[in-house]
């Protein structure tokens, strides 16, 4: 094919890496596909409640942010995509409602710091997000518990250990 060997030892090479990355963009342009297939729908509420008994220890730039029936998204029925995680739906519906949302990523897990404004922290040592599947509490990541059809997800905030039941 080539008459000099050498241009073919450097060619050759950048062909099949060339193959190899069109492959690999075929096989996950796959896997979006398949995800992106609505399979049900599913609740999300997203609560900062606890606050309202904790105004005292909040950040003092957040008290007037805090919505008066602590209620930061009541709830709402969204679409189920096939694989989706309680992760993947909070960050759907927060992108969908302008709801602002922050999170981190350790080890494949993702952690949620922070979402409208509050986070990890603003109401006290222990305060966080933590969410509920069907009322009860999850003991895995967000990222790691898939949802199922009519599952109920709820997003709170908790100021004190023991404060979301």
């Amino acid at each position: 094919m080539f008459r000099n060997n050498r241009v073919a030892r450097i060619v050759a090479p950048l062909i099949i890496i060339a193959i190899l990355v069109v492959v690999m963009e075929f096989i996950n342009s796959k896997k979006e596909e398949k995800k992106d297939v609505i399979i049900g729908s599913c609740n999300i509420s997203i609560d900062c409640k606890n606050i309202l008994d904790n105004k005292d220890i909040l950040d003092l730039e957040l008290r007037d942010k805090v919505p008066k029936d602590g209620m930061i998204l009541k709830k709402t029925k969204v679409d189920l995509h096939k694989g989706d995680s309680a992760y993947d739906i909070l960050r759907r519906v927060t992108k969908d409602k302008n709801i602002s949302m922050e999170s981190s990523d350790t080890a494949g897990n993702k952690y949620v710091k922070g979402i409208d404004n509050f986070y990890e922290f603003s109401c006290g040592p222990q305060s966080g997000w933590m969410y509920k599947v069907n009322n009860k509490i999850p003991h895995k990541s967000s990222s790691d518990y898939k949802i199922k059809r009519d599952d109920v997800i709820s997003w709170k905030f908790t100021c004190k250990k023991g404060d979301v039941k």
